[in-house]
């Protein structure tokens, strides 16, 4: 068989098997994972456009153990390798809805309690990049929080790397002083405490 039949005959192959492999990694995506990629997708082609961000928002995980799922399962498979994209995408979100996407990403804070590196490390940037331009909307929205939950939140915020503080949450807190938020300084103090 000469190289030039060789080739006829082995490209299809390539082509068809790459397409196999393809087709069964998105087979076996959750469909948490596969919704929140597709619709990340869309947003990466048009991302100005706040319908597509609010379908973001609300395809999100909004609990600790669907967001650990699809972005750090123990497998790491799912959208793990591409995590920080897909996290960093609630920023691109805010763009239209912070309100909702700040929301979002508390609740999942909540549940968190922990910093580690990460999809978890990507969550806490977006919460203060989101919270530090919109404090009036942070402050709102963790106010709809119960007081413990507070606590767990702000715990996670002033969490950080070889145990120390984020050096935002001090920015966060003279944002709060600035607007003479006692009782959430009373409660992010107690956190920066324990």
């Amino acid at each position: 068989m000469c190289m030039k039949q060789l080739v006829k005959f082995i490209l299809p192959l390539l082509i068809l098997t790459s397409n196999t492999v393809l087709a069964q990694s998105l087979l076996e995506l959750s469909y948490d994972s596969k919704k929140i990629k597709e619709i990340y997708d869309i947003m990466q082609k048009v991302p100005d456009a706040p319908e597509v961000h609010m379908r973001y928002i609300k395809a999100f995980p909004n609990n600790r153990e669907t967001f650990m799922d699809v972005f750090n399962s123990p497998q790491k498979d799912q959208l793990y390798d591409h995590s920080h994209g897909y996290v960093m995408g609630m920023q691109q979100a805010a763009i239209s809805y912070p309100d909702q996407a700040l929301y979002c990403c508390l609740l999942i804070a909540n549940e968190l309690k922990a910093w580690s590196p990460g999809p978890v490390a990507d969550l806490q940037n977006v919460i203060y990049d989101i919270s530090l331009n919109n404090v009036d909307t942070f402050i709102v929205t963790v106010e709809l929080f119960q007081k413990s939950a507070i606590f767990d939140i702000a715990s996670f915020l002033a969490a950080h790397t070889n145990h120390t503080v984020n050096p935002q949450f001090n920015e966060l807190i003279a944002l709060l002083e600035q607007r003479n938020k006692k009782r959430l300084l009373k409660l992010f103090d107690k956190a920066l405490r324990q």
